[in-house]
Parts: structure tokens; C-alpha cells; sequence
């Protein structure tokens, strides 16, 4: 989840979503990421099963983002630094073809 908005409370849909499928995340410098339905600010610190026997969901990281550019869904790019206890550095989210759902996320900043 990345807040792509400020919101004015818990309810307000601002977290961008994305969900993987790999064990361990980030598996590399490149992952696949699925994009799902934007997310309440209530959802930040949620753990556990998904009502509905619709799967559970494992916080990963956490910490701070920073936009690096202007945050545009439509364009199909993010581009961030993002301060984690897992997640340092700068990452750049890119829509896949075909749609906003599958994105590729890559590290630029990555060290050979």
C-alpha cells in the first residue's frame, strides 16, 4: 500500500494497492505487482484474514514515501523513494501493457 494522497480521514480511499505473488518480497531488483481496489488509510496497519475467505494479507514493510514525480495513475509510472525497514532506495512502478492491474516494479537505484 502507498498513500498517493494526504485524505482527511481513516475512511478515505488513498492508498494505492498492489499485492504479489512471490514468497519473499522483493525478490530482486524487478517484481511483478498486482494492482487491486485502492484502500482505506484504515488498512495501514490491518494484518490477518480477509473476511469472506478471500485470502489474508502480511504487512511486508514499512515506513516512509517520498514522490520523486508527480504521482499520475493515468501516465501508468510512480516514481518514489521509499525508506523501509526492507524497502530503501528509489523504485519506479510502470503499468504493464494491457492495463493498469500488472505493474512491474523496479529498484534504480540498485547497486551491481
Amino acid at each position: 500500500m502507498l498513500q498517493v494522497a494526504a485524505g482527511s480521514n481513516a475512511d478515505e480511499r488513498v492508498l494505492k494497492t498492489f499485492a504479489t505473488l512471490a514468497d519473499e518480497f522483493p525478490s530482486g531488483n524487478k517484481d511483478i505487482l498486482r494492482a487491486i481496489d485502492d484502500h482505506r488509510r484504515a488498512y495501514l496497519s490491518f494484518q490477518g484474514k480477509v473476511s469472506k475467505d478471500r485470502g489474508s494479507v502480511e504487512r511486508v514493510d514499512e515506513g516512509e514515501l517520498a514522490f520523486l514525480a508527480p504521482f499520475d495513475l493515468a501516465s501508468g509510472k510512480l516514481l518514489a523513494h521509499l525508506s523501509g525497514r526492507k524497502l530503501n532506495g528509489e523504485f519506479r512502478l510502470l503499468a504493464m501493457k494491457g492495463g493498469l492491474y500488472s505493474w512491474e516494479m523496479h529498484r534504480t537505484d540498485a547497486k551491481p
